[in-house]
């Protein structure tokens, strides 16, 4: 079944605007059609949370050319599946650029798209890219990001340790538990070149690197087992994260677990078990199931209607949706200046955007293209299958 899904996503992906050309009016199909640039991991390592995003982005496109596109004009989407790989994604940048003309990126891996930093301002092409905060600090003019960097996730988690204690009188001991892959690596770099820990007034008593590809974590929950972490704030994208918290179960590690934005994700919890118990998530945005939220709820109606058989709607699909609303509003800014610096530009008048719910409000400058620095903590619900929010939107800016 999931194979099948696949092969129909991808043939999805040769172009958006063709899968609804026909339900739009004939003075849209006359206009010159929008083209985006999507470079997106389908069959990579982590294509367990690439896949519900690419069709996040996917759903919203073809719901604004349902409506007629912008100004008349249908968005044509163009993903390339990179599955991880740098050379890859090159690859797929060079294309999309000279052969396909496309005014705007939709990025996913944090290393690739560092690494396109320097192309997409030679090309004025904006880049939306994932969390991390190396995409837009320093400044760079054409990177775009619509969420909490991971950076400012862990450090709002490591202040939550602080005001949290275990036990009175002694330093917050914290772990950090994070990938070989860049999105892993550079949050635990920027903690340590602020000092963050010694600032905030915790103690960080340990640090394990954990494979992308790992299927067994042993040796590394041991190690932290006679850390002795009372918190162990994990940096992992779902597949490697179960290997860990697995393992953690099984050797009894005590230790409340704390997992940045990628693990508010329900196949995660179907592939732990009791073992997700307490996980606590910082997540950056509503999740699918919170169907009292205006923008969650636009969502759903717009699935039951085209997507009948979709029946659980992931937060990484909403990370992508949320990206096709703000370039939305970006392209109506935009007037007929529709470039990409015209795109770049109308995105930086973007203030206090309303998305309904789904995130807090989302402004950007031409000094800041980091959209929120908010996040809410969500608790794992194993017998449910989800998540729930016990707080509000935390905001860690400095």
């Amino acid at each position: 079944m999931k194979r099948n899904r696949l092969f129909v996503f991808m043939l999805i992906l040769m172009g958006v605007a063709s899968t609804c050309s026909m339900l739009t009016t004939t003075n849209a199909i006359a206009k010159e059609k929008i083209k985006i640039g999507g470079i997106v991991d389908l069959t990579g390592p982590t294509n367990d949370i690439g896949v519900p995003w690419a069709e996040g982005v996917v759903d919203y496109f073809d719901k604004v050319n349902r409506a007629g596109g912008i100004n008349g004009r249908l968005i044509e989407y163009f993903a390339i599946d990179y599955q991880y790989k740098l050379p890859q994604a090159m690859a797929a940048y060079k294309r999309l650029v000279s052969q396909e003309e496309v005014i705007a990126i939709v990025g996913w891996g944090t290393g690739d798209t560092k690494a396109r930093i320097p192309l997409v301002n030679r090309d004025k092409i904006p880049q939306f890219t994932a969390f991390a905060l190396d995409q837009t600090v320093p400044h760079t003019s054409y990177n775009f990001s619509h969420m909490i960097s991971y950076t400012h996730q862990v450090l709002g988690m490591l202040q939550y340790a602080k005001d949290h204690p275990k036990e009175k009188g002694r330093k917050v001991r914290v772990a950090l538990v994070y990938s070989d892959a860049e999105y892993g690596m550079a949050p635990v770099r920027n903690i340590e070149e602020r000092g963050a820990a010694e600032k905030i007034g915790i103690e960080i008593a340990d640090k394990e690197i954990i494979g992308q590809t790992a299927t067994e974590a042993v040796s590394q929950v041991l190690t932290l087992k006679k850390a002795k972490p009372d918190y162990t704030i994990v940096i992992l994208t779902p597949k490697p994260a179960a290997v860990f918290l697995k393992d953690a179960k099984k050797v009894d590690l005590d230790s409340t677990f704390m997992g940045f934005s990628f693990l508010g994700d329900y196949s995660l919890l179907k592939l732990l078990g009791d073992a997700g118990e307490g996980l606590i998530v910082a997540a950056p945005c509503s999740y699918g199931h919170e169907k009292n939220i205006p923008g969650i709820q636009e969502i759903w109606k717009y699935n039951e209607k085209y997507h009948p058989d979709r029946k659980v709607i992931e937060l990484q699909y909403v990370y992508g949706w949320l990206y096709g609303m703000l370039i939305e509003e970006a392209l109506k800014k935009a007037g007929d200046n529709i470039t990409g610096e015209g795109l770049k530009d109308a995105l930086e008048t973007i203030t206090n955007f309303d998305s309904g719910g789904i995130a807090p409000p989302l402004t950007f400058s031409s000094k800041d293209h980091r959209g929120s620095y908010s996040f809410k903590l969500s608790r794992a619900n194993p017998e449910k299958g989800t998540f729930e929010s016990f707080t509000d939107w935390i905001e860690v800016k400095e």
